[in-house]
């Protein structure tokens, strides 16, 4: 059995990065089995409130996609922060 595929995606608080990943989501499940059933982890910044973001985005619940937000205590610029974070 192949191992599962997981995406991990740094998202804007915008309607077109938003699009984007509905549009990624869409290209991985024409692309059939193995890519179709891919884990999408979509992690958001800016303080994103998530029950917003799921709100904002219902199309989001026909694909294998979890929204995270960034840690709030997390240090945007130090350059290795993102390795830290368990989503």
């Amino acid at each position: 059995m192949l191992p599962r595929i997981e995406f991990r995606i740094p998202a804007a608080l915008t309607a077109a990065f938003y699009n984007r990943v509905h549009f990624f989501c869409a290209t991985l499940r024409r692309l059939g089995p193995g890519s179709a059933d891919a884990l999408v982890k979509v992690v958001v910044g800016d303080d994103a409130d998530l029950d917003r973001v799921q709100r904002d985005n219902p199309w989001a619940t026909q694909y294998n996609l979890e929204w995270h937000g960034v840690p709030s205590d997390s240090d945007c610029f130090d350059t290795d922060a993102p390795t830290k974070w368990r989503v």
